[in-house]
């Protein structure tokens, strides 16, 4: 694709127009009505200016006009290459070039741009004593050392203050202006990609934009070098150069944000303007800048990550609560059964859940589920099952027809992302005959009288697995004396000595060694045993026991 440039027109009333320029064709610029972009104003030649492109790069050159050419307010000779936001000064227009997409610079932030490979720079190693590379050597420019080190404590001082991060990189930049005095100053964090984080600009310099040499950056992130550019513009070396970056520099240091072995971020200050230099005294204060800022940074994210956490844990606190709130908290006596029920998740929050109440049918509903997942992300889908079992149940649907709506709404609100296990019983007290739905849950145990034990093993997928699903709805009775316990696979997956789990078998065990004991000790039984099973240490899963007795 052909590059292109666009130029902002604004005319000396103040109107203003777009006009573009192809890198295939040479925009000539005046007042002659054959010019490419025609500019109608007395101050301007009839062949006052060229725009074309050439070695990757817009470059403009004054055509011999009698009042001249200005790019970022200074005349130019000769051909200048052009960067988005150079405005370009003829007869009173002003053209300013903004990117591709027509968008402007931002002038908060600051832009990474190569630059000539022999910048007049020398630097010093931060961290230790270091001879300046590539510079001259010897003594400093004769600063008073004593005014050095009160600088170097007054930024020390200045940087106890606590302050959020934001805060903390305007007040870094801001510092930077007060004690060096620069026109510009930038604080930068990242290693490959930096993030422009805060900005200062003294009066003069509100809209220039911010670039920064591509070798500079790199030389003082990976060497951790700090740079200095005393005069780049008056070097032998740029005298006969029109680089934008170099006019863009003026003076300049770039010192890295270290702290121990690693490098944070760099902090940059220039000033293009001619009324200051800085130097090398400026820039062994300006490299310890940077170190304490790094380490007050560092500081700063990790007591505001602290903070977030401990909101984090308050948040959690406060929907474990309201959780908890949701879940049967007494013991449910109803014509001859007793249900309790209990859960304990992993997290502040978690993803089981379970229920019982009473229909107004005279029949007693349990459900228990456990949602995939951890957290508070499957707290959330818990509590809209637990919300959707219960108005389903309510409309008087069966119990199949409830798990096929929750399974559609499962799936189509989670795009099949989310699945739950669900088991859904409902028990006729006079008969005690139990019709369950089991949606991929773990197989409860029914413990009879005669101590026989049958596992409810009929049962199907998962609800929100597959938009179609279907359940099959089962029977069996409990008799007088017998026991029910419906347990989530937190439990048999319990951890304990030797990476082995709970299983299936010790539940059994205990379900037999208090059988005649009421459902809460029954459920409170089992869950202390998984603790101790688990030797105290965190549970992996969430752990949610029900159980049921008809005298």
């Amino acid at each position: 694709m052909e590059a292109k440039a666009l130029l902002e027109v604004t005319t000396p009333q103040g109107e203003r127009s777009i006009h573009e320029v192809l890198a295939g064709e040479e925009c000539t610029i005046g007042r002659s009505s054959a010019s490419a972009l025609v500019l109608k104003a007395n101050g301007v030649s009839r062949s006052h200016a060229r725009i074309r492109f050439r070695d990757g790069r817009f470059r403009i050159e004054d055509a011999g006009s009698t009042n001249g050419t200005k790019v970022r307010g200074e005349p130019i000779a000769g051909e200048v290459p052009l960067e988005p936001g150079d405005v370009v000064e003829i007869g009173g227009f002003r053209l300013r070039l903004l990117a591709e997409d027509g968008s402007e610079p931002d002038p908060g932030r600051a832009r990474i741009v190569d630059a000539p490979a022999s910048m007049p720079l020398e630097s010093i190693v931060v961290g230790r004593r270091a001879k300046p590379a590539g510079g001259a050597s010897g003594s400093s420019d004769g600063s008073d050392g004593g005014d050095l080190i009160r600088k170097a404590e007054e930024v020390g001082k200045s940087l106890l203050v606590r302050r959020t991060p934001g805060e903390l990189y305007q007040h870094i930049v801001d510092l930077v202006g007060e004690v060096f005095g620069p026109d510009r100053c930038v604080l930068l964090l990242g290693e490959e990609n930096l993030e422009t984080k805060a900005v200062f600009r003294s009066g003069g310099s509100r809209d220039r934009e911010i670039l920064i040499s591509r070798s500079i950056a790199s030389l003082a992130i990976r060497e951790r070098r700090a740079i200095l550019i005393e005069d780049a513009v008056s070097d032998e070396r740029f005298r006969d150069q029109q680089s934008v970056i170099v006019r863009s520099i003026g003076t300049a240091m770039c010192a890295p944000l270290w702290d121990d072995n690693r490098v944070i971020g760099l902090l940059y200050a220039d000033s293009p303007s001619a009324g200051r230099r800085f130097r090398r005294d400026d820039l062994h204060l300006f490299s310890l800048v940077g170190h304490l800022a790094a380490v007050k940074i560092g500081e700063s994210e990790a007591e505001e990550e602290l903070e977030r956490r401990r909101q984090m844990e308050k948040e959690l606190r406060q929907a474990a609560e309201i959780q908890r709130q949701l879940l049967p908290e007494e013991t449910l006596l109803a014509g001859g059964f007793s249900v309790a029920g209990r859960n304990e998740p992993c997290l502040g929050v978690g993803g089981d859940y379970f229920d019982f109440l009473e229909t107004s049918d005279g029949g007693i509903v349990l459900a228990l589920g456990d949602v995939s997942g951890k957290g508070m992300s499957a707290a959330l889908l818990m509590s809209t099952l637990h919300a959707n079992v219960r108005a389903f149940l309510d409309a008087g649907l069966e119990l199949d027809d409830v798990a096929a709506r929750l399974n559609r709404f499962i799936h189509q609100r989670t795009k099949g992302g989310r699945f739950a296990t669900l088991f859904l019983a409902k028990i006729d007290r006079d008969s005690g005959r139990v019709r369950y739905v089991n949606a991929g849950h773990n197989f409860p145990l029914l413990l009879g009288p005669d101590g026989r034990l049958e596992r409810l093993d009929v049962g199907g997928v998962m609800v929100g697995a597959f938009p179609d699903a279907r359940h099959e709805v089962a029977e069996t009775t409990m008799e007088p004396g017998s026991v029910l316990l419906v347990y989530s696979d937190g439990v048999c997956d319990a951890t304990g000595p030797g990476e082995t789990e709970f299983g299936d078998e010790r539940v059994e065990a205990l379900l037999r060694q208090r059988a005649s004991d009421p459902p809460d000790a029954i459920v409170d039984g089992l869950m202390r045993a998984v603790r101790e099973y688990a030797e105290d240490e965190h549970l992996g899963d969430d752990v949610t026991v029900v159980a049921v007795r008809r005298s």
